[in-house]
């Protein structure tokens, strides 16, 4: 059940993000995983393992901020154009010509 379940959620995540992503968010995984077996193991966490998952973190987030804000340009892009086509014969609006000179 709970493969299932897993796989389920993996096909969704590739589905509204990208197989990218779903690299990405593995590695993020495997990160806390190991973050967390310093915690509940009580193993001896060197500066060197420190700063690796740190910046593994830190990649992870700043990945997810530009992905969504590329998405975000790209429907702003889209809406624009949009709204172009929407002008002409068909909607009774008039099409603004621009002229070189």
């Amino acid at each position: 059940l709970m493969a299932f379940s897993y796989n389920i959620i993996t096909i969704c995540l590739i589905k509204f993000t990208s197989s990218v992503y779903y690299a990405v968010a593995g590695g993020f995984k495997v990160c806390l995983v190991i973050g967390m077996s310093f915690i509940f193991f009580d193993q001896k966490l060197s500066m060197l393992s420190l700063i690796g998952i740190i910046i593994s973190c830190v990649a992870f987030v700043a990945n997810s901020y530009l992905t969504f804000k590329e998405k975000q340009a790209n429907k702003a892009t889209k809406a624009v154009l949009n709204e172009e086509e929407s002008e002409g014969l068909i909607t009774g609006k008039a099409k603004k010509v621009e002229e070189d000179v």
